[in-house]
């Protein structure tokens, strides 16, 4: 092996150190986390489910949160929306009468949608705070 070829060789590792140091960097820049917090918060209502799904997707990637604190993130939001849409179908009777769950009113619905996603944002921008 020559020189120019260890060189190489070393330039490539160096290359990807460099790279890795990068992405490390814009993981944990904050406008990357509160990228990633609009997204939970809003993204499912602009673009149905790819937004909300991008959003977990940088929670993710973000170095700002806990292991723990992404897993609640990704459940949390979807978890009680879908509680919510069952208590309402419940609370409507649509259930009991053999009606779909999206027999719920629109409004629930929406409500199910937005407001448990809302408050995930709000809370990972509360785990932040002191980083």
């Amino acid at each position: 092996m020559s020189v120019d070829e260890t060189a190489e060789r070393g330039s490539g590792s160096e290359d990807a150190a460099s790279r890795g140091r990068a992405h490390s960097s814009v993981t944990r820049f904050r406008g990357f986390a509160l990228a990633a917090v609009v997204l939970i918060a809003v993204g499912g209502v602009l673009v149905p489910v790819v937004g909300w799904v991008v959003g977990v997707f940088l929670v993710w990637l973000s170095q700002s949160w806990r292991v723990w604190e992404k897993l609640v993130a990704t459940l949390a939001g979807p978890s009680a929306s879908v509680a919510i849409i069952i208590l309402a179908a419940v609370a409507s009777h649509g259930v009991i009468h053999g009606q779909a769950l999206l027999g719920a009113p629109v409004l629930v619905t929406v409500f199910a949608l937005i407001v448990p996603n809302a408050v995930v944002a709000l809370w990972l921008l509360w785990r932040i705070r002191g980083h």
